[in-house]
C-alpha cells in the first residue's frame, strides 16, 4: 500500500486529498487527473483492456479508441466542474459522493465512498458531516472492484486508508485538522 504522508486541501472545509510517499508532492487527485488527461496512458489502458471495455453492455459495438478517449475527457470535465461547484456553491457532498457499498450507507465514521462519472471513478473517505479525504481514483471498466487490477488496489488503499486514520485515531473533522496542522 503507498505510505500517506500528507494531505493537500483541494475545497477547505470540505475536501482533501491523501499525499502518497512516491508521489513527488502531488496529491492523489491531480496525479490521477494528470494521468487521465495524458493520452499515452488512455491509448495504452484502452489497448490493454479493449476486450473488457467492448464486453460491457453499455458501449457500441463499433466503440473504438477514439471514442474511449473522447468519453474519459468528458468525464474529466465533468469532474472538474464538480470540483467547481463545490467551492461556488455549498453542496452537500454526502450527495456526490455516495457509498462504496450498502453497508457503507450505514456506516457514520470513515465511510468509504466514490463519486462516479461513465469510467472515471474517484474515491474518498468521509470523515465527518461534510468532509472527505480522497484515496484515489480509477477507470472503472468491470461491474465490481475486485474485478480489475486497478481497481482492486484502490479498493485496498480505500481500506489500508481507513485502516490508517483509525490507527492514528482520526475519526472527526477536527481530529483530522489537527493531526495535519491544517
Amino acid at each position: 500500500m503507498k505510505d500517506i504522508t500528507d494531505v493537500s486541501i483541494i475545497i477547505p472545509k470540505k475536501l482533501a486529498a491523501f499525499l502518497y510517499e512516491q508521489d513527488n508532492d502531488i496529491d492523489v487527485l491531480h496525479k490521477n487527473i494528470s494521468k487521465w488527461k495524458d493520452i499515452e496512458y488512455r491509448y495504452d489502458f484502452y489497448e490493454e483492456n479493449t476486450a473488457i471495455i467492448k464486453d460491457d453492455p453499455k458501449t457500441p459495438l463499433d466503440y473504438s479508441f477514439d471514442d474511449f478517449s473522447e468519453d474519459i475527457m468528458f468525464d474529466l470535465e465533468d469532474l472538474e466542474d464538480f470540483l467547481e461547484s463545490i467551492e461556488k456553491e455549498d453542496l452537500n457532498l454526502e450527495d456526490y459522493f455516495i457509498p462504496l457499498s450498502q453497508s457503507e450507507e450505514k456506516k457514520k465514521i470513515l465511510s468509504l465512498r466514490k463519486q462516479r462519472c461513465k469510467w472515471l471513478r474517484v474515491y474518498a473517505i468521509r470523515i465527518d458531516k461534510n468532509l472527505f479525504v480522497i484515496t484515489g481514483g480509477a477507470i472503472k471498466i468491470t461491474k465490481t472492484m475486485q474485478e480489475h487490477k486497478d481497481t482492486n488496489n484502490e479498493l485496498a488503499q480505500l481500506k489500508y486508508s481507513r485502516d490508517w486514520l483509525k490507527h492514528k485515531g482520526i475519526e472527526t473533522d477536527e481530529e483530522f485538522y489537527l493531526y495535519f496542522n491544517i
